[in-house]
């Protein structure tokens, strides 16, 4: 694509971790949207239960957000009193059976700590290795092997 034919309003300049400037114009703050990989000596069931926690806290925060938002609109001190004492299926019937309330209001705040919307495993690892080559994040050594650099 021809930047010239795109025009960024209010342009935002982001400096990366080494101190380089990101190569790009934008508007909004950058925050990574890379997926999350395991190197080859972690054990393969540590990985699988960091994944499954991960893509489990867009749920758990979707239940947190419903809470928050129960207690923003109540008008008394008895819809607050629901709002802090009713079971998560009350805010969503489909509500996993493994949420808590503090765990919905834990993933709400890591989620946004964190700017994290949510988690899905990736459709293609392909665009995502292409951009990650193109970026520096990964190189091909003399055995023709991709590396991290990081």
């Amino acid at each position: 694509m021809d930047p010239d034919l795109v025009k960024v309003i209010d342009p935002r300049i982001h400096r990366l971790d080494d101190g380089t400037l990101f190569p790009f114009l934008h508007t909004t703050p950058i925050f990574p949207e890379w997926p999350l990989g395991a190197r080859n000596h972690v054990d393969r069931i540590v990985s699988e239960e960091v994944a499954a926690a991960v893509i489990n806290m867009g749920y758990h925060s979707s239940i947190g957000e419903a809470i928050q938002n129960c207690r923003k609109k109540a008008k008394s001190d008895a819809e607050m009193e629901i709002c802090d004492t009713m079971p998560p299926t009350y805010f969503d019937p489909k509500a996993r059976c493994d949420t808590t309330r503090e765990l919905a209001e834990l993933a709400l705040a890591a989620g946004k700590a964190g700017f994290h919307n949510g988690f899905r495993p990736p459709r293609s690892h392909y665009s995502v290795r292409t951009m990650q080559q193109d970026a520096g994040f990964i190189v091909q050594d003399e055995l023709g092997k991709h590396c991290s650099t990081r």
